[in-house]
C-alpha cells in the first residue's frame, strides 16, 4: 500500500477495521437471520436459562469491569512505579554481569 499523507505512522488508521474481520462479518451477516436469534436467546431467557438472560443483559449494558486479583484472591496492589533512572541502573548492572 503506498504511503497517504495524514498517517504519518503508516499502517492501518487508527480506529479503523481490519479487513479480514469485515470479510467475514459479512459473510455471516448474509447467511444468520440475527432477528430469529435474538428472538430465541430472549425467549430462553423468559423460560429461566440464566446463561441467555446474562448475555443478553452484557450486550445490552456492558460487561462489568472485572478487578485484577492476585492467586491468593487479594486485590492488585501496585506500589512502585520504576523510573527511567531504575530501568537504566538494571540495565547496566545486567550488561556489567551483577543481577
Amino acid at each position: 500500500m503506498a504511503f497517504k499523507p495524514g498517517n504519518p505512522g503508516g499502517g492501518r488508521p487508527k480506529g479503523a477495521k481490519n479487513k479480514a474481520t469485515l470479510d467475514i462479518k459479512a459473510i455471516i451477516d448474509k447467511h444468520v437471520d440475527w432477528s430469529k436469534r435474538v428472538q430465541n436467546l430472549v425467549k430462553m431467557a423468559d423460560e429461566g436459562n440464566v446463561q441467555a438472560e446474562k448475555l443478553l443483559w452484557e450486550y445490552r449494558l456492558g460487561k462489568p469491569a472485572q478487578p485484577l486479583e492476585t492467586p491468593d484472591n487479594q486485590p492488585l496492589q501496585h506500589n512502585h512505579t520504576i523510573t527511567p533512572s531504575d530501568k537504566l541502573i538494571t540495565l547496566a548492572n545486567k550488561l556489567a554481569g551483577r543481577n
